[in-house]
């Protein structure tokens, strides 16, 4: 089975390493035997066949320099499209569908956020840097939105074989049992997280 990744304006929307999500989750993908495409997205037209998009953190002079970003937003959320949009790509997809988010003081530092996902619970760990103070990590119509920036799911692994797994079914199969391999990935990730909150 082969996974379809894309990646909207990866060029623009990476101000914190955020695209590294798109090699973990075609690392561990490999690891569980499946093969990953990746392809940008820079219009609705490139949402095709896609499994699932990474929205990423860009400034705001790069959002300026999208043309049709709201539109594009939108109709990913329309057409249900599994997502995970990071810092200002969560708060853009979710001023896109009407989504209301409290702003405040800026708060830049490494916190923990819990995400509920049906009966699935995430403890995630990452660093934040932003004025709302309500968005946190949400589960949205079908899109993961996080204020955690740049690459959360290097910190997370747990979430990105859920969201590996979510596409698998998806597709009517099953991801395997975590592989070995995998083991030490998500060992250093563990190492990570203890010292993220130190």
């Amino acid at each position: 089975m082969k996974l379809k990744l894309g990646s909207y304006y990866a060029d623009r929307l990476n101000l914190n390493g955020d695209q590294a999500n798109i090699s973990v989750l075609a690392k561990r993908a490999a690891a569980y035997g499946l093969a990953v495409e990746v392809s940008g997205v820079f219009s609705e037209s490139d949402l095709d066949g896609v499994d699932l998009l990474v929205i990423g953190h860009g400034s705001i002079a790069a959002w300026a320099s999208i043309q049709g970003a709201e539109e594009l937003l939108a109709a990913v959320a329309k057409a249900e499209i599994l997502s995970l949009a990071i810092g200002s790509g969560a708060e853009r997809f979710a001023a896109a569908n009407n989504m209301s988010v409290v702003s405040g003081e800026r708060s830049s530092r490494f916190e923990e956020h819990r995400l509920q996902i049906g009966d699935r619970e995430f403890e995630l760990v990452g660093y934040a840097n932003t004025a709302t103070t309500d968005l946190k990590t949400k589960w949205f119509g079908q899109a993961i939105l996080s204020t955690l920036h740049g690459p959360l799911l290097a910190k997370n692994p747990q979430l990105a074989d859920w969201l590996l797994e979510e596409v698998a079914k998806r597709r009517g199969a099953e991801l395997p049992p975590e592989p070995e391999t995998l083991a030490e990935l998500d060992a250093l990730a563990s190492a990570a997280r203890r010292d993220a909150l130190r």
